[in-house]
Order: C-alpha cells, then sequence, then structure tokens
C-alpha cells in the first residue's frame, strides 16, 4: 500500500432510503416529536434539542402510540451515512485526479452528455451480497454510462493494478476491460481476490464502515445482476478537511514560541548591532544550519557544499569589511538570532517529514500563526519593542500590516511545502539567495557607491551559491563505448584480427 504521505482523503455521503433504519424512518421519528411533545411532556419539539434521557424513552413512546406506530418503524438519530475515502495519490494518480474532480465537480457540464460531471446525485445501481457496491454512473444512473473527467475512457494506472483487493472497503474502478475507466467505481465487502490485476484499486475507506455495511445488509440483493432492494444515493460529497490532531498540538506551540523568539531576537538585533555586524549573521544561516542538521539529525554535507557555505560567510565579511566593527552591546543577539532560524528550520523541516502531511503546508501554517498570536502580545506588552503594537495607527499602518501578513503567510506556506522536498539547509541557502537578489538590484542601479572589497565579497558569494548549487565540475570519463573500443582494439592488435 502506499505510504500515508501519498494520501488525501474524500468525503461521501450517502442516503440509504430505507424504511427501518434510513433517513424515512428518522423522518418519521422527527415528525413524531414535533407533534407529539406536549402530550408526551418533552422540553423541546426539536428532536436534536431533547436530553438523553427523553431521546432513550422515545422508541418506547412511539411503539405504544396506536396512531403513529401504523405509519412504520422509526429512529430518533440520524442516521450514520459519511464515509471517508484516503486515496493512494502516488499509486493511481489518473484514477485519483479523475475521482477528485468528480468528487468536487469542479469541472462543469460534459460537452457530451450535457451532464454535471461530479458525482452528487448519483445512485448505486448494483449493489451484490457480500461482494460489492457499484456507483459513479453519473450519465445514465443505470451502471450503462460513466464519463471520465478527462472527457474520455483513461488507461489504467500501473500502480493501482498491483494493489490487492485484500479486505472490506477496498475502494476501485470499474471498467469493460483494459484501459477502459470512466467515472464508475466500487467498494468492497470483504475481500475479492479475483479482481486483483483487472482493476486499479485507488483508495480505502478510512472510516464510516458502518454505512458500507448498511449498503450490504439493507441494499445488497442476492444475484449477481445486484439491483439494490433498498435505493441509495450519493447524497453529497468533497474533500475532507483534515482536522487537527493532538499529536500536532505540542509541534505547534513549540513552532510557534520558537518563531516568537526569531522575531524578538531579530528586532534587538536590529537595535543594538551594527548593521555589517547583523549582516553577517543574517547570511551565515545556512552554515548555522548546515551545523545543526548534523549535531540533530545526524544529516552529513558534501564537502562541495562544506566549502560553498564557508565561501558564502567568507563572502559577506568581505563585502561589509570596509563598515566591519564588533562595537555595539548586542552583538550576541546577532548570532542568537542566526542559530534561532537554522534550529527553526531544522525543526520544522523534521515535523514536517513526521508529520507526512497529515496536515498541509498552508494548515501547518496558519495553526502555527494563530499559536503565535498570544506569544506575539506577550512579548509587544512586556518589551520596549512598542512600535510593533503602534503600526497601526500609523498612516497606511493597518493596509501595510494587512499586506505583510498576507505574505508572511504565503512565504510561509512556500516554507512547508518546500521542507519536503528540501533539507533545512537548502532552505536556508534559498532564502539567502533570495534576499541577496536585493542586494543585487543595488549593486547595479548605484555601483559607483559599491567600494572594491564589496564587489569582492559579493562575487565570492555569487561563486558560493554556484557551488552550492551544482557542486564543482569534474571531468567526464571517456564513452563507454569508446572504452570498449580502445579494450578490445588492444587485445586484437591494430589489424582488428
Amino acid at each position: 500500500m502506499s505510504s500515508e504521505a501519498d494520501r488525501t482523503a474524500v468525503f461521501i455521503d450517502i442516503d440509504i432510503d430505507s424504511e427501518i433504519s434510513g433517513r424515512s424512518a428518522y423522518a418519521r421519528g422527527v415528525d413524531f416529536v414535533s407533534q407529539c411533545n406536549l402530550k408526551y411532556g418533552l422540553s423541546s419539539s426539536d428532536i436534536t434539542k431533547l436530553g438523553g434521557s427523553e431521546v432513550a424513552r422515545l422508541p418506547e413512546l412511539y411503539s405504544s402510540d396506536y396512531e403513529w406506530s401504523q405509519k412504520g418503524p422509526a429512529i430518533f438519530k440520524c442516521p450514520e451515512d459519511r464515509i471517508t475515502i484516503e486515496l493512494y495519490d502516488a499509486k493511481a494518480p489518473l484514477a485519483v485526479e479523475n475521482f477528485k474532480h468528480l468528487v468536487k465537480g469542479d469541472k462543469g457540464l460534459s460537452k457530451q452528455s450535457g451532464k454535471r460531471l461530479c458525482y452528487v446525485g448519483c445512485p448505486f445501481h448494483r449493489v451484490v451480497k457480500g461482494f460489492v457496491a457499484q456507483t459513479g454512473d453519473i450519465v445514465t444512473g443505470t451502471g450503462a454510462g460513466g464519463e471520465s473527467s478527462y472527457g474520455k475512457k483513461f488507461k489504467d494506472d500501473a500502480g493501482g493494478l498491483k494493489l490487492k483487493h485484500a479486505g472490506p472497503g477496498v475502494v476501485g474502478m470499474c471498467n469493460t476491460g483494459k484501459n477502459s475507466n470512466t467515472s464508475q467505481f466500487y467498494i468492497t465487502f470483504k475481500a475479492t481476490p479475483q479482481l486483483d490485476g483487472k482493476h486499479v484499486v485507488f483508495g480505502r475507506v478510512a472510516s464510516g464502515m458502518e454505512v458500507v455495511e448498511r449498503l450490504n445488509d439493507e441494499c445488497a440483493a442476492d444475484d449477481d445482476e445486484g439491483k439494490p432492494r433498498v435505493p441509495a444515493v450519493i447524497a453529497d460529497c468533497g474533500i475532507a478537511l483534515r482536522p487537527v490532531r493532538r499529536s500536532h498540538i505540542l509541534p505547534g506551540f513549540v513552532n510557534a514560541i520558537w518563531m516568537v523568539m526569531v522575531i524578538w531576537s531579530s528586532l534587538r538585533a536590529l537595535r543594538y548591532v551594527p548593521v555589517p555586524i547583523y549582516v553577517v549573521a543574517c547570511n551565515a544561516r545556512p552554515a548555522c544550519t548546515a551545523i545543526l542538521e548534523f549535531l540533530v539529525l545526524g544529516k552529513t554535507v558534501s564537502m562541495d557544499r562544506v566549502v560553498a557555505l564557508t565561501i558564502i560567510v567568507v563572502g559577506y565579511v568581505i563585502a561589509t569589511m570596509s563598515d566591519f566593527a564588533w562595537e555595539g552591546d548586542g552583538v550576541g543577539y546577532a548570532f542568537l538570532y542566526t542559530f534561532l532560524v537554522g534550529g527553526l528550520s531544522v525543526y520544522e523541516h523534521a515535523i514536517m517529514c513526521k508529520l507526512k502531511k497529515e496536515q498541509t503546508p498552508i494548515g501547518l501554517n496558519l495553526y502555527r500563526l494563530i499559536l503565535s498570536l498570544p506569544f506575539l502580545a506577550v512579548m509587544i506588552g512586556v518589551s520596549d519593542e512598542a512600535s510593533i503594537a503602534a503600526l497601526p495607527l500609523l498612516e497606511g499602518g493597518g493596509l501595510l500590516l494587512i499586506a505583510s501578513s498576507v505574505l508572511c503567510l504565503a512565504i510561509g506556506v512556500l516554507m512547508f511545502e518546500l521542507q519536503l522536498r528540501a533539507s533545512a539547509t537548502s532552505m536556508q541557502v534559498f532564502n539567502t539567495v533570495a534576499k541577496f537578489l536585493t542586494t543585487m538590484v543595488s549593486l547595479v542601479t548605484h555601483p559607483a557607491d559599491i567600494s572594491l572589497s564589496a564587489w569582492t565579497g559579493y562575487f565570492l558569494c555569487v561563486m558560493g551559491f554556484l557551488l552550492y548549487t551544482f557542486g564543482v565540475p569534474r571531468l567526464r570519463p571517456r564513452n563507454k563505448e569508446l572504452l570498449e573500443f580502445d579494450r578490445v582494439f588492444e587485445s586484437k592488435g591494430q589489424d582488428g584480427r
């Protein structure tokens, strides 16, 4: 099976119109409470507002009421009808992409059938006892049709064909042969090895198996034709929002507090440290991050990159040498800030890999920002950084604050997304390069104001960035075919015999 990192989740609400335990029975229960609440001394005519002891009495009251009991069975708790399906994005990308579009209904109307390309309102047209429940014919609703979000039949995913129908709750694509997938899909009631290798498996039921069991118990036909005994329809569907789990809370708080410490140390450094020292400290972050990655995660860096990171630091020292001075009471703040940023990057990289996309990057970033707000408020209240609190009061300050917040959120989302694709050290190198590009603008627009040492230092920085990205150019060995020709030529002699 694919790993949890490869999965997204969707929900499907199934309306099983069973007289015994479906929405019809629940509707009778709702009507009974609405019309008989005064007769039986109930506290409300709304069934959802009744106390637990009152709800427990309702079945007895209903069965003893001759008039109402003749109308048919009633239930007094809304039937569970939602299933959540985890999709195997990496194993079956074509099937998953098609399924997500049909769940969201974001492709509009079909150019071929004129039907909406969405599963909402689609019936389960075939339910076979102890086998599968089949649905997804968005064209005819009978099983005779179907249309993919691509507008045509699409080929089988090789990875999905390798996955097994190992138990109940397996979700796969219906087909009429090889590479004939459209919109129809099925959910298994038990292990069905006879389907292995013939149908693309693209997901599994992660929650709501009791709903699947109701399909089997209440809707399934006993014959292979599988015409449902009780109608069942997809009432609603969409992408499932992943809730914040308990295991996310502590990492989130640590992340939020750490971010506030980074902001605090940056403000202190800007106030008390000479600009050249601050510039050098800020741009030493990639090197500090590499050290922390090695110490904390045991992640080694190639010699090429060690040299590159050293060149970047030396380059910034030379670039600021003409103005450099170790004066000021806050030198410690600058390097505290540097190591805090490096540590934050390492920590975020670690938790993003550990959570394995249980949360989306935007979800984690919003979570972090929300958790950090109380700590930011405390920091502003107890420190002398009152200028932050006064920012919204300045002319245009509110707009600036909103724009900065949106920009920070966007950058944070991008950083979280990249955390899964690059090392923490690489993240800081990219960050430093982005800031360096703004420096290059001033170099180009005001070249006369730049000293020779600054030009030299910035040249070294560029070399360091290139070395980190591309490594040291090495001489390539001769082509393998030429080497083989040389070997044969030498073994046979120059005449080729």
